[in-house]
C-alpha cells in the first residue's frame, strides 16, 4: 500500500540505504524539495530534527497486543479523579446518583432535586486547554486528532442538550483537582447557587 506524500519518498529512499548522516540529509532534501547550494541548504541540526520527527510520526514503540492491553486499562467510569470528587461531595453531605443514562452525556454526578450535574473530565480525552489537553500522541496523529475532536464535539452537544432540558452543569477538569480546598469551594458554590 503506498504511503501518502513525503512518507512514500522517505521509505523509497530508505529501502536499501544504510543509516548514514549524509544519506539521511540527502533523503530529507529530496523529501522537502531542497536543492543543494548555500542559500537554500538546511542545516545539519534542522535535518536531524526533521528526521527524528518523521521517524517518530511513523512508528509506534509498542506492538499491537501491547497497545491493546495498555488501552484496555483506560477506564470510562470510577476513575481516580471521579473517586476524589465523589469523596468531596459525600463529605459535603449531598445526595447524588452516578452515570445517569437518561441524561445526555451520562453525567458523572447527578443531583436530581437541584437539577444539576457534574462532569469530571480528563484533560487529554476531552481536550482541555492545559498542557495535557493540547498534546497528542506521536504515532497515528490523524486518528487521535479525529477521535479527540469528536469527543470535544460530543461534549459540546451534550452540554447544549442538558441546558435545553433545564439542567445546569459543571465541568471539573483533572488538572484543576490538585488543590482540594479550591475543589471544595467550587463544588459548594455550584451546588448552592440557584
Amino acid at each position: 500500500m503506498p504511503l501518502p506524500g513525503f512518507r512514500q519518498k522517505f521509505f523509497d529512499f530508505r529501502a536499501g540505504a544504510p543509516s548514514e548522516p549524509a544519506l539521511a540529509s540527502q533523503a530529507l532534501r529530496a523529501i522537502f524539495g531542497v536543492r543543494s547550494g548555500k542559500a537554500n541548504r538546511l542545516s545539519d541540526k534542522r535535518m536531524a530534527r526533521a528526521s527524528v520527527c518523521i521517524a517518530e510520526e511513523m512508528m509506534d514503540t509498542l506492538s499491537k497486543i501491547e497497545r491493546s492491553e495498555r488501552m484496555s486499562l483506560v477506564r470510562a467510569k470510577n476513575t481516580k479523579p471521579e473517586r476524589l470528587v465523589r469523596s468531596v461531595i459525600r463529605a459535603l453531605g449531598y445526595r447524588f446518583t452516578t452515570h445517569d443514562r437518561s441524561l445526555p452525556g451520562n453525567p458523572d454526578f447527578v443531583f436530581r432535586t437541584q437539577r444539576k450535574v457534574i462532569f469530571v473530565h480528563g484533560c487529554f480525552w476531552h481536550r482541555h486547554a492545559c498542557f495535557n489537553g493540547v498534546r497528542l500522541p506521536k504515532s497515528r496523529r490523524e486518528f487521535w486528532e479525529d477521535k479527540l475532536q469528536g469527543n470535544l464535539r460530543r461534549d459540546r452537544r451534550n452540554h447544549r442538550l442538558i441546558n435545553k432540558q433545564g439542567w445546569r452543569y459543571m465541568t471539573i477538569w483533572e488538572c484543576k483537582m490538585k488543590h482540594s480546598a479550591d475543589l471544595v469551594r467550587r463544588i459548594t458554590r455550584f451546588l448552592e447557587s440557584s
